[in-house]
């Protein structure tokens, strides 16, 4: 894109986004930051921003075309807000009366809403993940070694899985082990399904050696993700839950996961003897 152009940000929370917003400024790229109302980043002076207000998302979209600012991108967590509705003027509720009804709807169904209603007023929305493609990997194995061929297998069977059940529009994560599921994610997210596991290890009495130790974490974006707004995200903690739950390493799908301190988490998987496989599966 052009250098001189300026992208609206449209910022939520989370580590990833605060590094992303200085990543982005240090690649030379010209940022209007929109907090969401959710955004616990405190933007600094250096950054032009304003706060998004459900309730007068008009003046967003107005003051978007009177900076002739076309282009926007999405980063971070959001939160579903709790709308009131006698809270809106007129304008702000038109507009998000397509929203309204995928609220409480799956990720995808939300997103997309939340997509067609930024398009519809003229906006081209931006990958952050391509626009940091740093933050990704491409196919290859950056673990502690790569896994024998017999394991190929094994991961077929769990990508096979997991495309099933991204179709629920649920998760973006699960772990597999020899045949079994052994985790899957939800709208609560990967990392309370790794402790889900890691206390089902401490504390089952089980004597099933293959439910104890071991097995893969998969994640990638689920079938039809809307990646505009909604990007699969790993980083050191991810690593250290791992662990935890005696995971022998993890399988992402290439160049649509962003990694938070990326070099951390390659290195975080060496010294914890984890392999890392990156592929095409989806």
């Amino acid at each position: 894109m052009n250098g001189s152009e300026t992208i609206g940000l449209v910022l939520g929370s989370g580590d990833l986004a605060k590094s992303c917003v200085n990543l982005l400024c240090s690649k030379g790229f010209k940022l209007q930051i929109i907090k969401l109302p959710c955004s616990n980043i405190d933007v600094s002076q250096d950054f032009k921003h304003w706060d998004l207000k459900y309730e007068r998302i008009d003046q967003i979209f107005l003051r978007l075309k009177e900076k002739s600012i076309n282009k926007i991108a999405f980063i971070g967590h959001a939160i579903r807000p709790d709308l009131n509705l006698n809270d809106f003027n007129p304008q702000s509720l038109n507009i998000l009366d397509q929203i309204i009804p995928h609220i409480s709807k799956g990720d995808n169904s939300l997103f997309l809403a939340v997509k067609n209603v930024f398009e519809t007023q003229g906006l081209i929305i931006l990958k952050v993940h391509e626009l940091l493609n740093t933050l990704t990997l491409p196919e290859g194995n950056y673990g502690f070694k790569k896994p024998e061929s017999l394991f190929e297998e094994e991961i077929e069977k769990g990508f096979s899985l997991f495309r099933e059940y991204s179709l629920l529009d649920l998760g973006q994560s699960i772990v597999f082990q020899k045949g079994y599921c052994l985790g899957l994610e939800t709208l609560l997210g990967t990392d309370l399904m790794l402790k889900g596991l890691i206390d089902f290890r401490k504390n089952s009495k089980i004597e099933n050696k293959d439910l104890k130790a071991g097995g893969f974490l998969i994640k990638a974006p689920k079938v039809g993700q809307i990646l505009e707004i909604d990007v699969p995200t790993i980083g050191p903690h991810t690593v250290y839950l791992m662990k935890r739950a005696k995971l022998d390493g993890m399988v992402l799908q290439r160049s649509e996961v962003l990694i938070t301190e990326k070099e951390e988490v390659l290195n975080l998987m060496r010294e914890n003897k984890m392999f890392l496989i990156v592929k095409n599966f989806l």
